[in-house]
This record gives structure tokens, C-alpha cells and sequence, in this order.
């Protein structure tokens, strides 16, 4: 007999996480980015913990990187890998190169000082 499904709804709007019920194994969401457009993962993994989404998000990565390959597509230095669970909370998160995306330095805007007179 299956498991009875519920669905919830996430912070995200647009995720529906579905949560079985005594399957004992979390569901992850493997979603990414161009930098420009996002692309989501509306059916998910059960997957036995942390390190096996993180196999999964590797592996999946690569397989991506290796199609686009054919397409003129070059520069992955905008590209990352979002990884949620069932609850829409980010798991974790990597870049096609495989590490953890390079965040743009955020600059503190220094006050203007009137001019000198």
C-alpha cells in the first residue's frame, strides 16, 4: 500500500513539497540557475540523508554540464545548484564548479559629506 501524500505549500509560492508519510526518507528539490532564470524541481528525490542529496546534486551537475556542452555554452561561473527539502528550506547550495557559489561582495554605500567650502 502507498504511502498517503500531503502537500504543503513553501515560502517559495511555486513549490509544492510533497511529505510521504512513514517512508522514513526526506524528499530533496534540486533546483538551478543560469544567474538570469531559475529552474525548478517539481518532483524531487527521497533520498537516505544530506550526503546522498549532495551525490545526487554532483552527479546531476555534471550530467547537466555535459549537455550543455554542445550548445556553446562555456561560462558556468553564474550557474548554481539550490538544493531544499521537503519544507522549502535551502539545504545547501553549490556552483557548477562544483563548490559553493562566489557571492558578490556587498559595498556599505559611504554617507555623502557636504561639500567643502
Amino acid at each position: 500500500m502507498d504511502s498517503p501524500v500531503v502537500f504543503l505549500s513553501s515560502r517559495r509560492g511555486n513549490l509544492a513539497a510533497a511529505l510521504r508519510l512513514g517512508s522514513g526518507m526526506p524528499k530533496y528539490f534540486f533546483h538551478f540557475s543560469d544567474g538570469q532564470r531559475q529552474f525548478t524541481d517539481d518532483a524531487g528525490q527521497d533520498l537516505s540523508g544530506i550526503a546522498a542529496a549532495r551525490d545526487y546534486a554532483t552527479d546531476h551537475v555534471r550530467e547537466i554540464k555535459t549537455a550543455m556542452s554542445d550548445t556553446q555554452i562555456h561560462d558556468f561561473s553564474d550557474w548554481s545548484m539550490t538544493v531544499v527539502d521537503d519544507l522549502g528550506r535551502t539545504v545547501f547550495e553549490i556552483g557548477f564548479d562544483l563548490r559553493p557559489p562566489r557571492r558578490k561582495p556587498q559595498t556599505k554605500s559611504q554617507p555623502k559629506l557636504p561639500p567643502k567650502r
